[in-house]
This record gives structure tokens, sequence and C-alpha cells, in this order.
């Protein structure tokens, strides 16, 4: 009797070990943990001990696995207030999806990331518990701006509807409904905001590979600590960080945010990238921001920063997202329009006479593609 169970067991290891071999090219380490958690997995599955193992840690299981075959690479946008952060990842998605309103807009943690059907968003909400948490940071922030705009928006009548919701799905054949709803979860003037932890925006025609999420933060300075230390949290897990700052000048509020990411990169300079925003509102966009990058090299590849000139130079790029923005509904641009003549006056600074005919050159100075290269962030 004894032979057979040990001939049971031997046979049913064999399958397991011929079964759990999974194939995760990107990593050998990883595939080697992920196939041990699928053989743990299988063994819990047996029909001998099945019964008392919870689904709950078969579900864990088939997480761990899923991520581990799935990796995600999420590229983290921050910035300062009006420093372009929404400009710059309109350009980069291609759509006008991210607020761009002379007020500060993004009060929730939103990413953006591609679909296999159709475009949609999917919203997490705040549980009893997260809810008390932010509500507690917002009395001990002492955050009058908060409780005012809290009482203005009627936001307390609104919160028994959205704390514990369960997470909702909404799919879009229109873009402007998506826009829409996008502004009603993600505006700082919207009721809804307060009660919504993430967004996650999926996009058919996203820009870049499946696993590849671009990730809009909160402010580093939002006066209440539990949302501001939500971003310090994602520059940490985040695989690059795009740190948004205006190309003209580095001001002391500038270099306090740039400051407060690198601390909060655990030491991992290599992954953020200084960008210099607004470049077409420089008077002589080329020759002033030569002038610039010098001294953000200077500054920025010193010991508190990236510890290193030549990291310096090869993670401080500018852009002018506007104009990429401008490039690209040019044909559905009205004549006459504030945006026919912004791209105008920005034309006339390259000497650019016929903006039709120099469409190209704007592009390129732009400079969208080149950050949109995958290598730059380390993609393979």
């Amino acid at each position: 009797m004894g032979m057979e169970i040990k001939d049971d067991l031997d046979n049913f290891l064999k399958k397991v070990d011929d079964k759990s071999a999974l194939n995760i090219m990107w990593n050998n380490t990883i595939n080697r943990y992920a196939s041990n958690i699928n053989k743990v997995k299988l063994i819990a599955q047996h029909e001998k001990i099945k019964d008392e193992v919870s689904s709950k840690f078969i579900h864990r299981l088939d997480n761990f696995i899923d991520k581990c075959s799935n990796p995600e690479f999420h590229i983290a946008f921050v910035g300062a207030i009006k420093a372009g952060k929404s400009t710059l990842i309109n350009s980069l998605l291609g759509y006008n999806l991210a607020s761009t309103s002379v007020t500060p807009e993004t009060a929730a943690l939103t990413k953006f990331r591609a679909s296999k059907n159709k475009n949609y968003i999917k919203l997490t909400f705040y549980n009893d518990i997260e809810w008390d948490n932010l509500w507690n940071s917002v009395k001990q922030s002492k955050s009058e701006i908060f409780l005012e705009e809290f009482k203005r928006l009627g936001a307390d009548k609104e919160k028994d509807s959205w704390i514990n919701k369960e997470k909702t799905v909404i799919e879009f054949d229109d873009m402007e409904e998506l826009k829409n709803e996008i502004e009603k979860w993600t505006s700082s003037k919207k009721s809804t905001h307060y009660f919504v932890k993430e967004v996650e925006v999926g996009l058919k025609d996203f820009c870049l590979p499946g696993g590849v999420i671009f990730v809009d933060t909160l402010g580093l300075d939002d006066p209440v600590k539990y949302r501001s230390d939500i971003t310090r949290k994602y520059i940490d897990r985040a695989n690059a960080v795009l740190v948004c700052v205006k190309s003209d000048a580095l001001t002391g509020g500038e270099l306090a945010t740039i400051y407060s990411v690198f601390a909060n990169a655990r030491y991992n300079p290599e992954k953020i990238y200084v960008i210099g925003t607004q470049l077409d509102t420089l008077n002589r966009p080329e020759q002033n921001w030569k002038e610039q990058r010098e001294e953000w090299i200077k500054i920025l590849g010193r010991k508190d920063c990236y510890n290193s000139f030549q990291l310096a130079e090869k993670n401080i790029v500018a852009v002018a997202a506007h104009v990429n923005n401008l490039v690209r509904e040019y044909s559905k641009i009205e004549e006459d329009s504030d945006d026919y003549w912004d791209l105008d006056s920005i034309a006339r600074k390259f000497r650019i006479k016929n903006v039709e005919e120099g469409l190209d050159k704007l592009n390129q100075f732009s400079n969208i593609d080149n950050l949109m290269l995958l290598k730059k962030f380390n993609l393979s």
C-alpha cells in the first residue's frame, strides 16, 4: 500500500513538473519564480486537498502569474502647476483628452493604456477606510481651500453615492463623450472627483505597446498630504518619471519639485527625465534653450540629482507639445481662430512664411517624435 501511495505521489509530482513550466521570455529569474508559483497552484488543486484551499489563495497565485507573464511599464508624469504636463500627455497620446485649463485640473490619479477592443474608462472608488484616511489628512493639513471647494460643490451630498462603490467600466464609441467622462472624474471643478481613487482610460489606438501605461499624477505640492503621498509612492514604483518644467527658467518652486522627485526615486536617477516644456514660448527657442540647457545640466548634474553631468545631458529634453498638438489638428483649425494665430506666430519665430508648407518643420521643432522613441525609456 505504501509503495502505491509513493508511486502515485511520484507520478503526480512528475505531471506537476511537466505542467508548471512557463515561458516568460523577458526575464529568466521571473520565469523561475512564476514556474514555482504555478507548481504550488497545481499542487493546491489536487483532488485530495483542493477543498481545503481557499479560492482567494488560488486567485492570488493566478494574479502573480499573470503579472509575471504580462509585465507593465509605468511612465509617470509629474509637474508643478501649469508646467504643461497635460499638454504633453495629449501630445504623446495623439488625442486632447487631458484637460489643459488655465486652472489646476488633475485631481485624481489617471492612467492611459491600450485597449484591445473599445475605448473605455474604469473608475476605482475610495472605500470607507481610505476615505477616512483622506479626510483626516485634510483636517491635519488644515487645507481651507479643499474644505471650501468641497462645500461649494456640494460634494458632501454625493459622498454616500460613491464611497464603497464597486469598480465601474464604461465603454465609448465617441471620443468626445470619453473626454467629457474623463473630465467629470478628474477635474477639480467637478464634485465627483473627490471620491474616485483612480481613473483608468483604455484607448484602442494607444501609441505604445499594451504593457505601457501613462500615469498622470496629482501634484507633489498638493496641500493634502494623503494625495501628494499617492504621487510620491508612484514615483518610487514607476519605471520612468517625466518631470515637466517650463523651459524658460528653473525657479525655486520648480527646483523644489525636481529635488522632491529625485528624493522619492530611491537612488534611480537614470529613470528620471526632466522635460523642458513650452519651448515655443521662448523668444528665440533654439538659441534660448541651448543656453538654458547648459545651465540645467550644471545644476541637475550635481550629487543631489543625477550625480552625473553625462546622465543629466542625456535625460534633459525640451519639447513644444502645444505645437505638436496644433500641427496634428491643423486640418480642423478654423482660419482666424486663436489656434490658427498661435501657430502662425510660432512659425514666424522660425521664419516660416507659409504655415501649411512648414508643418513638417514645426513638428520636428516640437521634438515629440524624439521623446516617443522607445529606447529613450529603455523599452524593448
